[in-house]
C-alpha cells in the first residue's frame, strides 16, 4: 500500500519502469526503486533514474523512474525486481537534538 506500479516500456530504445507514490507516503518516508536479474543471477541496476510530481485525481502524487540500457532484443533474459518500504507512523513534533555527535575517528 501507498507504492504503484505505474508503466513500464521502451523509449529511445531503453526500458523505463515507474512507480508512484503518494504525497501522504512520502512524507512516511516510503520509497523504492526496480532492478533486473539476468539468467545467471546477476542483479542490474538502471543506468539513470529520474522524478517529477504530479496529480492522481484530487491527490498529490510523485514519480519515479528507473531507466534501463536493455535492448529491446534481450528482455527475455531478464526478470523484473524491486525493494520497497512503507512507512507506518509518522510523528510530528517540536524536536531537537539534546546531545552531541562525537565524530568518528578513521584509521
Amino acid at each position: 500500500e501507498g507504492i504503484n506500479f505505474t508503466g513500464i516500456g521502451y523509449i529511445g530504445g531503453k526500458l523505463h519502469v515507474q512507480m508512484s507514490i503518494a504525497e501522504e507516503w512520502l512524507e512516511k518516508d516510503s520509497h523504492g526503486y526496480f532492478f533486473l536479474r539476468d539468467d545467471r543471477g546477476n542483479e542490474i541496476q538502471c543506468t539513470e533514474h529520474f522524478s517529477f510530481k504530479g496529480n492522481d485525481g484530487n491527490e498529490r502524487v510523485k514519480y519515479f523512474e528507473f531507466v534501463f540500457d536493455i535492448p529491446k532484443s534481450e528482455i527475455g533474459k531478464y526478470s523484473l525486481y524491486g525493494t520497497f518500504v512503507t512507512g507506518g507512523v509518522f510523528t510530528r513534533g517540536n524536536w531537537k537534538v539534546t546531545f552531541r555527535l562525537e565524530q568518528a575517528n578513521k584509521n
